[in-house]
């Protein structure tokens, strides 16, 4: 069942992602509008069908991680946007260990040798990635490294909220935060879009929220290594998607370099390091 789960949700990522790279000529601020809207929405009905109260215990990490999860959201869609698919995709890999170094200046928890030299492993594929793809601009990896970075900053409030709030009402404040901010932006740089337009924009808000709950229910009935495959299986669709959508092509000091962001940035080897464990192999 979580193996089950967490293929639906490499899936769907993969579609928003597409989806979000085929509105290129949607300012981020615009589709970012329509993410937040349709989620919040959603949240808001799960909200009220669980009979909870929109105010948390916690209420200033709440709004904190809110605004952490809008700038990873802007960051990310300008990524989509201006590098290709799987190269942003993979970049946005080291957010797990830039949660492993969050942990270690904010926990105080040690980081290993090994944990170091996955570090320096991530930052060189960056190197490869940017030292031979001239399609990239050091603004474009800068942007696409704070996006990763956000993102961890998000994840990481949740280990601490989530001990006091429920999941549905953390998830409420990242729309709650980033619509009234992106919308004034929005309208400013609005774009009528035709029917098909329309309904890219609101499937980019159906799938994020989606994707993330089957990613949640994989991870809470299945161990973190056999979901590995997925994560390969999910730069491989990017590749693909980037190869037959968008005709993008790649050398092979920049398969290298994601394929060091892939193995630095894998999910349980973070965790396994963190917890003093040498890695499960799937």
């Amino acid at each position: 069942m979580g193996k089950r789960n967490m293929l639906i949700s490499t899936v769907l990522f993969s579609f928003m992602h597409v989806s979000v790279k085929f509105l290129s000529g949607f300012s981020v601020f615009q589709i970012a509008f329509f993410r937040a809207l349709i989620s919040l929405g959603i949240c808001l009905y799960l909200l009220h069908k669980s009979g909870l109260s929109l105010k948390g215990n916690r209420q200033s990490m709440l709004w904190f991680r809110g605004l952490l999860g809008t700038a990873s959201i802007f960051s990310f869609y300008y990524t989509l946007q201006n590098i290709p698919l799987a190269t942003a995709f993979t970049i946005s890999q080291l957010a797990p260990l830039f949660i492993g170094v969050m942990a270690a200046m904010v926990l105080k928890e040690k980081i290993s040798n090994l944990q170091w030299f996955f570090l320096i492993l991530a930052f060189s594929g960056i190197l490869l990635i940017k030292g031979f793809d001239l399609r990239l601009t050091s603004l474009d990896i800068g942007i696409a490294v704070f996006s990763a970075i956000m993102t961890a900053g998000a994840h990481f409030t949740i280990k601490v909220i989530n001990q006091d709030d429920p999941p549905v009402k953390v998830m409420t404040y990242l729309p709650l935060v980033s619509l009234p901010l992106v919308t004034p932006f929005a309208i400013h740089f609005w774009k009528n879009p035709t029917i098909l337009e329309i309904f890219l924009l609101s499937a980019i808000g159906l799938l994020a929220h989606f994707a993330q709950l089957f990613l949640t229910k994989a991870y809470q009935q299945e161990k973190a290594a056999n979901l590995i495959p997925f994560y390969f299986l999910g730069v491989a669709m990017s590749i693909l998607w980037g190869y037959l959508a968008f005709e993008e092509t790649f050398n092979l000091q920049s398969v290298i370099g994601m394929a060091f962001l892939i193995i630095a940035g894998s999910p349980d080897i973070y965790k396994s390091l963190l917890m003093g464990k040498k890695p499960k192999v799937s």
